[in-house]
């Protein structure tokens, strides 16, 4: 008896079974055409596997590869593989659905080429052949056909936002900022454009004024009262220097110049890229 190398329809051999490899109630070859094609053929079109995992990988059955969908519950305690056993044919289109929970992956492995993780929660179409391996053609959320919710919010780095999405006009001139805690929320009151905008400190500083002694000399009153410059000095009232005398009178303000300040430009004007915020419909 022959197959067919991919699914593994059963395939009639010229001459034999005439007339009865349709019909009869023994088994095949009598049933053959019932057994090894139209009842394979509808487990591929509409079989389900429910196929429930923990910790332990799994590996498919026969009637596991024959069915249409593979539907993988359970409550995951590691990540799990799951593949064929050896030589079992594996290939074509297949619907899954990983509605497992727990932090951990489910892996499909065919016994050649690449691997697939099935996304927690999602639900899509798998095509598997004997060269390339998995891989997934199409994707889904587990409860609706969209995998991105309505009322969803993202980032788009091109001049409208897609068709399905309404762009948000609330916020403008806003920084983007990474967060540890709670997103979908803002904060600050200056706009990007003006506080990253190219700026030249100002200001001025303050001349300080002091008190001193008001000190002068007296050469025994012909030339008493202060001199132009302040001299600082020690000595006491009345003690006389080459007949000039040390007289300390009221204290004298004495304001200082008042500095300058110059201020270098500050370059702030970071680059960016405009990006839009877009609400799924």
């Amino acid at each position: 008896m022959a197959f067919t190398p991919l699914k593994g329809y059963s395939i009639q051999t010229g001459g034999t079974n005439t007339g009865t490899w349709g019909g009869g109630t023994t088994s095949p070859p009598n049933q053959d055409l019932n057994n090894g094609v139209m009842l394979v053929m509808d487990n591929n079109l509409a079989g389900i596997s429910s196929i429930s995992l923990s910790s332990s990988n799994y590996t498919l059955s026969a009637t596991d590869i024959g069915n249409c969908c593979l539907r993988f519950t359970g409550t995951l305690t590691a990540n799990i593989s799951v593949g064929p056993g050896s030589s079992m044919l594996f290939n074509g289109f297949y619907y899954w659905e990983n509605l497992t929970s727990g932090a951990f992956t489910v892996t499909i492995i065919p016994l050649a080429g690449a691997s697939v993780v099935l996304p927690q929660n999602r639900r899509g179409i798998l095509f598997v052949d004997s060269t390339n391996g998995a891989r997934i053609v199409s994707i889904a959320g587990s409860s609706t056909a969209d995998p991105i919710p309505s009322g969803s919010v993202m980032t788009f780095y091109q001049a409208s936002p897609p068709s399905g999405w309404t762009q948000v006009v609330s916020l403008n001139d806003y920084a983007l900022r990474i967060v540890s805690g709670t997103g979908g929320t803002t904060g600050g009151s200056v706009a990007f454009s003006t506080a990253f905008a190219s700026q030249t400190p100002t200001g001025s500083v303050s001349a300080p004024t002091v008190s001193v002694p008001y000190n002068g000399w007296s050469d025994g009153g012909q030339n008493a009262g202060p001199r132009d410059t302040l001299v600082v000095c020690s000595g006491t009232q009345g003690q006389t220097f080459g007949g000039f005398g040390y007289a300390t009178n009221a204290n004298q303000t004495v304001t200082a110049s008042t500095p300058s300040f110059t201020g270098n430009a500050i370059n702030l004007a970071v680059q960016y890229a405009n990006i839009i915020l877009a609400s799924r419909n």
